[in-house]
């Protein structure tokens, strides 16, 4: 139904203010069938506008999450901080984070704290030198640091990327432990259960300073999510996330990428309506 369209006036002209808006959101876009689809989360931020959490796509649908743990086990030289879908997301926004050429979201932007995911917006050397536009991130003393993608098509996923360790200022501090996973939507209060898809260890100057992983042939519909997290290894300090500054990227690509049907009026507006609107109006 065209959002002009006689009938819509003359809704409007029946109904209140609040059940219009009701019907606007339902005015999606068309279909798009059989298209390869790739979302990049370095593409995603850009060094000339603010960017917003969660990170919206080229189609300006929400789809990168920036997020942190909310629960760990042990103390801090021992601690695991458990991935267990009790995430919820970094709310403060920044730029020069850490005093820093680093503009992203944090777990507190001043004075900063991390969990960090932000964008580099020049050179910066920290043992590993990062070029402006790559991304940074790393976990804080309390929370992992938690970067969800979450599908807005249906299809088969592949997935490739890395973390780069970056730091080597802290000796037994520098090394960071990362993941992939899949499963539903960040829930605070219940959680889930992860599936893995990867994982490994980056420490800067070894074999594993370059985390790399591919993986393919993931079938995914409209809302699951992937997360990337990275923690702090437990080195047996009290600071162990010190030094954990990584370099992450990755790209998802779903070939023949498929989305929901556009919602039509008589099976998925008309009915909200006489659910919500017709007693009052």
């Amino acid at each position: 139904m065209r959002l002009d369209s006689p009938l819509l006036r003359g809704i409007a002209r029946g109904l209140g203010v609040h059940c219009v808006l009701l019907l606007l959101t339902f005015g999606g876009s068309p279909n798009a069938w059989g298209q390869t689809e790739t979302w990049s989360f370095r593409d995603a931020f850009s060094t000339e506008r603010s960017v917003q959490n969660p990170v919206l796509d080229r189609r300006g649908e929400a789809v990168w999450y920036l997020l942190r743990t909310t629960t760990s086990e042990g103390t801090v030289e021992a601690r695991s901080w458990l991935r267990d879908g009790k995430y919820e997301p970094l709310l403060e926004s920044g730029d020069g984070l850490f005093d820093a050429p680093v503009n992203g979201w944090a777990f507190r932007a001043a004075p900063p704290l991390a969990p960090i995911a932000g964008i580099v917006t020049a050179d910066y050397d920290v043992g590993l030198t990062f070029r402006s536009g790559e991304m940074l991130v790393a976990p804080g003393p309390d929370h992992a640091v938690v970067i969800g993608w979450r599908s807005p098509v249906a299809g088969k996923l592949e997935i490739e990327g890395e973390f780069e360790h970056a730091q080597n200022c802290c000796g037994l501090n520098s090394q960071v432990a990362w993941y992939v996973e899949r499963g539903p939507a960040p829930d605070p209060r219940h959680g889930f259960v992860a599936t893995s898809l990867a994982s490994g260890t980056s420490d800067f100057g070894s074999p594993s300073q370059r985390g790399r992983f591919k993986i393919e042939d993931q079938p995914v519909e409209p809302g699951d999510f992937v997360y990337f997290i990275v923690d702090a290894v437990a080195d047996g300090t009290s600071t162990p996330h010190h030094g954990d500054a990584t370099r992450f990227d990755v790209t998802l690509t779903v070939p023949d990428a498929t989305r929901p049907p556009t919602p039509t009026f008589e099976q998925d507006v008309l009915p909200i309506l006489a659910r919500s609107c017709f007693e009052c109006h």
